[in-house]
């Protein structure tokens, strides 16, 4: 499969044409949150409507700048991998949405218990030993993907706990914009592509048991 991932698109949807002609025909968009900045359902159709545009297939959890009615805007059209799972050419794919509480409220928090709780649900829809890929909006703690300007790990254990026990073959992130790029957790590859608007972007080329980074958009050595 061929995977498009994007994150922290905030509303700007004006790279997305360019992005396009770039990287070609894919067979999946994943959206790492934040589709919208503290917007509700109509900015949410908005990007969407955009993305399916030049990607028809489209799969997304909502973030932490994204109030809570993207969520059910998303789950309603049956795009939405928040607490579920889905299966795609024999991979599945399983999603938490949200971020843990922030400085500052925003509208789409979740605590450490609630991010922990949907991703043991979520994971029970899972058969035994099978390949998967995990969405989230909050990067897993202690990596190089969840680390602020002031150097401090902000990620959420939950997510970093989930990673480590059941292996996912990638987990694509966002929320933490200065920290686009990947990490490794164990055989997890670890990927936040950065913010649509600053030119982010991953392309991902990914089997049951492999992935590799075909293209991106973050700055060279990151």
């Amino acid at each position: 499969m061929v995977i498009l991932g994007l994150s922290d698109i905030h509303g700007d949807i004006t790279g997305l044409s360019g992005l396009a002609e770039k990287v070609g025909q894919v067979d999946l968009v994943l959206v790492s949150g934040d589709l919208t900045n503290f917007g509700g359902r109509a900015e949410a159709a908005r990007v969407i409507g955009e993305i399916r545009r030049y990607f028809p297939d489209v799969l997304a959890v909502a973030g932490n700048c994204d109030e809570k009615v993207v969520e059910d805007y998303l789950r309603k059209e049956g795009l939405s991998l928040h607490g579920q799972t889905r299966f795609i050419q024999g991979i599945g794919f399983l999603g938490i949405g949200f971020s843990l509480p922030c400085p500052v409220y925003t509208p789409g928090e979740l605590t450490e218990g609630q991010l922990q709780a949907l991703l043991a649900s979520a994971y029970q829809s899972l058969p035994e030993k099978t390949p998967f890929l995990l969405l989230a909006h909050q990067p897993p703690f202690g990596t190089r993907l969840d680390l602020v300007r002031s150097g401090r790990h902000v990620g959420s254990q939950a997510v970093r706990t989930f990673i480590e026990e059941k292996k996912p073959v990638v987990c694509l992130c966002g929320h933490i914009h200065e920290a686009s790029g990947k990490d490794e957790l164990g055989p997890t590859l670890l990927i936040n592509p950065g913010p649509l608007r600053h030119g982010g972007f991953v392309v991902l080329e990914v089997t049951p048991s492999t992935a590799r980074i075909r293209d991106c958009g973050w700055p060279t050595g990151h």
